[in-house]
């Protein structure tokens, strides 16, 4: 066991390998966000995040009392997406997670004068 979250060396869990054992090609800096009211505090929050760590790596959003989060815990976590297996066997984002409870999840695409 080589202890934490690498496969092997240099190859994390979350990479997918073209044939020539490149990465596959994602712009790395291409964004998403998401707008939602935490269902244990209330409180409506909106995060940006890469499109890379939605897709293939792990998103965790935090809530905290300067966000208006009034959990008595003072914070609440909100697990977005896991490619990398560290919460969920398989990979899950919000949308499948929505999806198995009968929820919907709308998308936009907005240009860099919507952001």
């Amino acid at each position: 066991d080589r202890g934490g979250f690498q496969k092997a060396r240099g190859e994390n869990a979350g990479e997918q390998r073209g044939a020539a054992g490149q990465v596959g090609s994602m712009d790395p800096k291409a964004r998403m966000g998401i707008q939602f009211t935490c269902t244990e505090c209330e409180t409506r929050a909106t995060r940006f995040f890469t499109r890379l760590s939605y897709e293939r790596g792990v998103v965790i959003i935090k809530l905290e009392a300067k966000d208006g989060c009034q959990n008595p815990k003072g914070q609440c976590l909100h697990l977005i997406a896991d490619n990398l297996g560290w919460f969920e066997d398989e990979p899950i984002n919000v949308e499948t997670m929505a999806a198995k409870k009968g929820d919907s999840v709308g998308r936009a695409a907005l240009t860099k004068e919507d952001a």
